[in-house]
């Protein structure tokens, strides 16, 4: 099975030393977890990526001290952080004998034409 992000989508988030290989790791691991936690067969292409890429960027955040938000300095590390794990609670799923929305998304056009 393909994974659902890719490495320059997840570098597209995040500023990491980590190689290729050690991301797609990341990737891998993520989107095990997304398989036996989500019911993926229901969600869209779109929230597949959104969901994978940025749990891995919050994966690649956490276990590479040196990484930084896309664009941004070392310094604004810790907003970084928070952003993502804003983001990461805010596409949790509500299931209820299937897909029934997903949770606070009053801007998702928004935030995808930003990423």
């Amino acid at each position: 099975m393909a994974p659902y992000c890719t490495v320059d989508q997840v570098r597209a988030i995040v500023d990491s030393d980590m190689s290729d290989d050690e991301i797609l790791g990341l990737i891998a691991e993520v989107d095990a977890e997304m398989d036996l936690t989500l019911p993926t067969g229901g969600l869209t292409v779109i929230i597949l990526q959104m969901i994978s890429r940025r749990k891995t960027a919050l994966d690649v955040f956490l276990k590479d001290p040196n990484s930084t938000g896309a664009g941004e300095y070392r310094e604004d590390r810790g907003k970084t952080l928070e952003m993502l794990r804003q983001r990461i609670e805010k596409l949790e799923i509500a299931i209820d004998g299937g897909i029934t929305f997903v949770v606070g998304y009053e801007g998702l056009d928004e935030i995808l034409e930003t990423e």
